[in-house]
């Protein structure tokens, strides 16, 4: 499985949610029209928000982490087309909701676009796109956690994650992995350092 590169995404989404005269579309809809897109493109909705500090409030984060889970699954496996299940595909969305996000969207997407083309394009392979979700569970399961600043600095990997596996841009992908790598250890030390602190002070106190 590889993805298309250079592809923009988002004017194809906005050109379908534009000519269509229904007031919703249902994300089995807009799966369709992604095809085998919807993996990258999925996820860089999913980073967005928060990468951009849009999910401060707690327990939000969590919202967004569990499809980042699910979706790395997928990858994991080897899957070649985002499946949903039943209740998730059927679930509509607002047409003119997704329009308003996508042009807030717009903008982001478009810089960072501009700093990715087709290169290391062994990540592209199965083995590589197996690998990715690895490291994009990694993110996902961050970003769900409560823990201080992980939803941001989780979504900032991510988004960069998603933008290298859309557009076949290893180099971002293995940005990606240093990055989660960097970050897992760091939650996992000061988790580690809060459980020992927690032990010793249940320890002497009982």
């Amino acid at each position: 499985m590889s993805f298309p590169s250079r592809l923009t995404t988002l004017n194809l989404i906005e050109s379908n949610l534009k000519a269509s005269d229904s007031v919703d579309i249902s994300l089995k809809e807009l799966i369709d029209i992604l095809n085998e897109r919807a993996f990258g493109l999925t996820l860089l909705f999913l980073a967005l928000p928060n990468a951009v500090g849009l999910t401060l409030v707690p327990g939000i984060s969590t919202i967004f982490g569990i499809p980042i889970i699910l979706i790395s699954l997928q990858l994991i496996l080897g899957k070649n087309h985002l499946p949903l299940p039943k209740k998730l595909a059927d679930y509509k969305l607002k047409r003119h909701d997704c329009l308003t996000f996508i042009a807030y969207s717009h903008p982001y997407v478009e810089k960072l676009e501009k700093l990715t083309k087709p290169r290391l394009l062994w990540f592209s392979t199965d083995l590589g796109l197996r690998l990715t979700g690895i490291f994009c569970l990694i993110l996902g399961i961050i970003i769900a956690l409560p823990l201080p600043f992980g939803n941001f600095l989780g979504g900032i990997s991510l988004l960069i994650l998603a933008l290298g596996l859309s557009q076949d841009d290893g180099l971002f992908i293995l940005a990606s992995y240093v990055w989660a790598l960097i970050l897992g250890s760091a939650f996992l030390s000061v988790a580690t350092y809060l459980f020992k602190a927690a032990h010793d002070c249940f320890t002497t106190l009982f």
